[in-house]
């Protein structure tokens, strides 16, 4: 620039003279080469950068990964990197003629689902393994219990009248044969009702589960890979889960919100 002219023109970058550490710097190096590399980056075209959905969410995780199923076509549901990440169903994306085509559910909605599930599930345990054995028997059993011994109260009255001559041999017989016959029977419910209850009676493993799906404040993957063999999704808004763990009940239904707009 010449001497009383106002024009101004930069140098040319190789006549510039540069002076290392003359001041102390208001923000480290680092810090400096970040933000210069996201300006550079607002800069390029977006064909450029790399913003797909894996680089923009590539946390994009539920513990329920690998479990979810459409209750529809049978298939896994694949979970998008996206920011609402959702289970979707891939196999029927390009058929729109079958039920399940853009079926999908948010992440978040389907673990609130499971969970809510999960604890309902863990005190019916809970509450099931505190009972008394024998209030915990079913009000079948009891009845049938007091069948059987009715049944035989009365052969041993039945009994003592033959013995007091009271009825002929050939009355007794007949009418012990009968009574036998009753027996056997109530019996025979007996042991059927005895064993389902036994079965649905809550094991040591899924007391240990139950107490650990109650102490456990979020729907962890170790909790599910326990407790939870299939959640299958449906389009009328049903979500059944397959249960693992015995004790805990084979189907559960919830319906929240359409899930398909």
């Amino acid at each position: 620039m010449e001497v009383g002219n106002n024009n101004r023109a930069k140098n040319a970058k190789e006549d510039w003279i540069r002076i290392p550490d003359h001041h102390p710097a208001i923000i480290s190096q680092e810090l400096f080469d970040a933000v210069q590399a996201q300006l550079r980056t607002k800069g390029e075209p977006l064909r450029n950068r790399k913003m797909g959905t894996a680089e923009r969410y590539p946390s994009a995780f539920s513990p329920l990964k690998g479990k979810v199923l459409c209750g529809t076509c049978g298939h896994s549901l694949r979970l998008s990197n996206t920011k609402n990440a959702a289970f979707h169903c891939w196999f029927t994306r390009s058929a729109p003629d079958i039920a399940c085509h853009r079926l999908h559910i948010l992440n978040l909605e389907l673990e609130e689902v499971v969970q809510e599930s999960v604890i309902r599930q863990a005190k019916i345990v809970l509450n099931a393994a505190h009972d008394d054995t024998h209030s915990h028997r079913s009000k079948r059993q009891l009845e049938c219990e007091r069948s059987l011994q009715a049944l035989q109260d009365e052969k041993q009255r039945l009994y003592a009248s033959l013995v007091l001559g009271d009825i002929r041999p050939e009355e007794y017989k007949e009418r012990k044969t009968a009574l036998d016959a009753d027996l056997a029977r109530q019996r025979d419910i007996y042991d059927v009702i005895r064993e389902q209850e036994e079965k649905t009676a809550p094991s040591a493993a899924s007391i240990k589960a139950a107490l650990g799906a109650l102490e456990s404040e979020t729907l962890t993957r170790e909790l599910v890979d326990l407790l939870i063999d299939k959640v299958l999704v449906y389009p009328d808004n049903r979500v059944e889960i397959q249960w693992k763990a015995s004790g805990f009940g084979n189907l559960i239904s919830a319906g929240s919100g359409d899930w398909n707009n």
